[in-house]
Formats: structure tokens, sequence, C-alpha cells
């Protein structure tokens, strides 16, 4: 198939900015395609993707992180939105968190550590907006205003999947 049909056209991206349309990410898939197939995962990397996330915020479109699949974080798909160099760290976090929360869960008063506003948070050893590898240094939890504890074998995990690898 031609690449031309994968690519989105400035004036569908120029009317979901203006219609105030955001678009969720899910390319957490292109990390496994380069595994899988370098030489597709190229031209689906510069010619489709890159092309098509530098439109969207060119174009002011909001975006929002998703995920490929079910039971698997967002960290697979930040790292990926992050290797393309299109977005800093900072910005990336802003788009988790902020906008991602607030899409999501439109009628709550999250993503703020502000009076009035549910005290549901993580505490972080490392600023995940200078790397967001430090989404990975949480050292506590809260959740309703108390502290919740997790043990360590819930949260280690091999694979980037929610779940425990097949053995």
């Amino acid at each position: 198939m031609p690449v031309e049909q994968f690519q989105i056209a400035a004036a569908d991206a120029q009317a979901a900015a203006r219609h105030h349309i955001p678009v969720t990410t899910t390319l957490s898939w292109l990390a496994e395609l380069k595994d899988e197939n370098p030489a597709y995962y190229q031209i689906a990397r510069d010619q489709i993707v890159i092309p098509n996330m530098k439109l969207l915020k060119a174009s002011g479109v909001r975006l929002l992180i998703g995920s490929d699949k079910f039971r698997r974080d967002i960290v697979p798909e930040l790292q990926v939105l992050r290797s393309l160099g299109l977005f800093s760290d900072a910005e990336l976090l802003e788009m988790d968190v902020d906008l991602t929360a607030q899409a999501t869960f439109p009628g709550r008063k999250i993503g703020k550590l502000q009076e009035g506003y549910e005290a549901n948070f993580l505490v972080l050893d490392r600023d995940p907006a200078t790397n967001l590898d430090n989404l990975r240094s949480i050292s506590m939890r809260v959740k309703q205003g108390r502290r919740i504890f997790v043990p360590p074998s819930a949260v280690s995990r091999p694979s980037p999947d929610c779940t425990q690898a097949a053995p």
C-alpha cells in the first residue's frame, strides 16, 4: 500500500484543532516493528508516523497518550513518542498527566496538587519532566488521601505488560 494512504491530510489536522478534537496516540507497536521488520519500521517511522505527528502538533491538535494493548501501562507509548524526537520529556509528561487525565475524567478535579483536587498521586524520587525514565522511581502512592502500599513483587515486571511474562 502507498504510504500516502496513512498520512493525515493538513485540512483534517486543522479541522481537528479548530473543533477541539483530541487525537490519542497508540504507537507503541512501532517499537515491536523495529525488531520484527527493520525496513518496514523505517518506512512507518519516517514516512508516516513522524510526518503525522509533526502535522498534528503544528496544527495545534491536543494529543493524548494511549496504549495499544489491554493491561499495558503507557510507559512504552511515552518511550516511542520520545524516540521520535518531536517532544521534550516535559511535553510528554504534560500530555499524559494533564491533558490525557482531564480528557479521560472530564468531570473530576485530578492531575494537580491544589485545594479541591482529589488526593490521588504518586511521589517520585526523581523528576520525570527532565527524564521520562524517572517515571519508574515511585517511592509512595496516595489514593483518596491515604498512603497505599504495593508489594515490590506486584510492580516488578520483566515485561512491559502489566502481567508477568509467560514461563
